[in-house]
């Protein structure tokens, strides 16, 4: 009983019951409970440019999961997370009782708006159909009993793999820094130059092995490694400091992996990589930008799927200065008020 009793006594045992057990599930889904989809962005390609593709978009466009954002009338580049492409043989197919098919571009990396899309393209399109047979009375031609549109499915992103893993692999090296940070803080209680430049090379290290070694050998290539190592290194260099500032206040250098481990899955979704951040709760939104994964996550994981350009990054890269600025402003704050309460408390002629 008495070693039951030392076990009990641990914070770490409490943290684990209290913090991820009760406390971690119920306060989780509180800035998500009165969350829902917005209307996603839909880029209608109107080939045919008959009264018929016309009454489909409106169709679209009234339903309450659908935003039509542009009508183009011929193939261009496609930048809204889903497109619908209308053949230009559109109203002859329908005429002769044909079956005519739309090519629908779904964004594939995000599992909730892809779902969300590929359901109601499906619900409006089924209706539709349904409402122009009937107007038109393709009963008494004998096809009542088929489609009228049939949906050919694309993706942007075939695989997941390049869209998870690279997420996964930029919050590793925040989180990685962070603990290490904390950690060292906490138990010396100073930070030198040196031990923040093993931290770095280290840490290049791991991006190297990660983004150049195994995501290469899944197949998955950086568009641009220039871009990469500008969004690393305030990345790394803000979580650095974001780890020493929190080692102020971690008094045991154990403590730091209870305190930023079960912090990790929050700071991922945060990041935008399972929940979009335009879909979150503007006061949650507002939490996130205050950590390097934010502003980071999201651009190397684009790296994996497309070519960018310096000014696509360029706004995400000044909020990592301007963070890492913060950071640094908020070290040199608190080791002054250190110094100026270690020098008061020093007793007079000593």
């Amino acid at each position: 009983m008495g070693k039951v009793k030392h076990v009990l006594q641990q914070p770490a045992v409490w943290m684990i019951w209290l913090g991820a057990a009760l406390i971690y599930s119920w306060v989780y889904p509180l800035p998500y409970q009165a969350e829902s989809v917005q209307p996603i962005d839909i880029s209608v390609i109107d080939l045919n440019q008959s009264a018929a593709s016309r009454d489909l978009i409106r169709a679209l466009g009234a339903t309450q999961a659908l935003h039509v954002s542009s009508v183009e009338h011929m193939m261009t580049q496609i930048f809204a997370p889903a497109s619908i492409v209308i053949p230009a043989n559109f109203h002859q197919q329908l005429s002769n009782a044909e079956q005519a098919q739309l090519v629908v571009n779904l964004d594939a990396n995000n599992l909730l708006n892809y779902s969300s899309a590929a359901q109601a393209i499906n619900l409006v399109v089924d209706d539709w159909s349904q409402r122009y047979r009937d107007q038109h009375a393709y009963w008494q031609l004998g096809h009542s009993n088929e489609r009228l549109l049939v949906l050919e499915e694309t993706k942007h992103q075939d695989s997941y793999l390049a869209y998870l893993v690279p997420a996964i692999f930029a919050f590793l090296l925040q989180q990685t820094l962070i603990i290490a940070a904390a950690y060292w803080q906490s138990a010396h209680q100073a930070h030198s130059w040196q031990s923040k430049l093993v931290a770095l090379l280290g840490s290049l290290l791991a991006l190297i092995y990660l983004f150049g070694g195994v995501l290469r050998h899944f197949g998955i290539t950086i568009s641009s490694w220039p871009i990469l190592l500008q969004v690393w290194l305030p990345m790394a260099l803000a979580a650095l400091y974001l780890g020493k500032l929190s080692g102020y206040f971690i008094r045991s250098p154990d403590a730091v992996f209870l305190y930023w481990v079960p912090m990790s899955l929050p700071l991922l979704l945060l990041s935008g990589f399972s929940w979009p951040v335009d879909q979150q709760a503007p006061w949650l939104t507002y939490i996130g930008q205050f950590f390097p994964s934010t502003h980071a996550v999201p651009i190397m994981t684009q790296l994996c799927q497309s070519q960018l350009n310096w000014h696509d990054v360029l706004p995400s890269i000044q909020r990592l200065w301007q963070l890492l600025a913060i950071f640094v402003l908020l070290d040199l704050l608190i080791r002054i008020g250190h110094r100026v309460i270690g020098q008061s408390s020093t007793p007079v002629g000593r």
